[in-house]
């Protein structure tokens, strides 16, 4: 299954380990390349997780502590 996320910038999602708001979000599927995703990039807002998303792929990745969650299957 592919799922596409779309980035809500107004959301807060914290880390379920370390409590961090420094979070990046997992993009699946083939990016369109623009200066926003570019910046997204470096700022760590955002991670290329590759074409395929799996159930088991994860969601989030905190920038902090390291923790990736929110797979399906969790």
């Amino acid at each position: 299954m592919i799922r596409f996320l779309i980035l809500n910038k107004s959301m807060e999602i914290k880390c379920s380990k370390c409590s961090s708001i420094n979070i990046a979000e997992f993009l699946y599927g083939m990016p369109v390349n623009s200066s926003e995703l570019e910046d997204d990039l470096k700022n760590k807002k955002v991670i290329i997780g590759g074409c395929v998303s799996f159930d088991d792929s994860p969601l989030w990745h905190c920038n902090n502590c390291k923790y990736e969650w929110g797979g399906k299957n969790e």
